[in-house]
């Protein structure tokens, strides 16, 4: 195989059909950000239990967040911290993940998905309102 083989595979997406994310993704993993973020503020968190879809969970805590916190703003840290107390996930070391941006990702679910979103009560727990308003700034 020579070298435009290679770069011919790449390109490829049949070739990459039944693994999407190259080899060396963490897929259990996720990398909370910002688009808007002043510097490096991401937090990266890992899925131990359970089958809770990260970017849901996380956009659900951002906007449960902005229900709480009026005008003051959530860090990032605190959804990671929400993830880690009420759905279990865990503090990772930085990886190569899937990245959950607070600012995209939630204008993704605005319109008819925030109603969807927060009626799925598979994401509602108790005291989580409580519990993200200590990330307020």
């Amino acid at each position: 195989m020579n070298d435009s083989d290679l770069q011919s595979s790449a390109l490829d997406p049949a070739a990459h059909a039944d693994n999407p994310l190259p080899p060396n993704v963490n897929e259990k993993a996720v990398r909370i950000t910002h688009h808007y973020d002043i510097g490096n503020q991401d937090v990266f968190v890992e899925r131990r239990t359970g089958d809770v879809d990260p970017k849901r969970a996380a956009i659900y805590c951002q906007f449960k967040a902005e229900e709480c916190l009026g005008d003051r703003e959530m860090m990032n840290l605190g959804i990671a911290a929400a993830l880690i107390a009420f759905y279990g996930f865990v503090h990772c070391a930085e990886c190569e993940c899937p990245a959950v941006d607070l600012y995209k990702d939630r204008e993704a679910f605005c319109g008819e998905g925030y109603a969807e979103l927060m009626a799925d009560e598979s994401l509602h727990r108790e005291g989580l309102g409580e519990f993200l308003q200590r990330f307020g700034h």
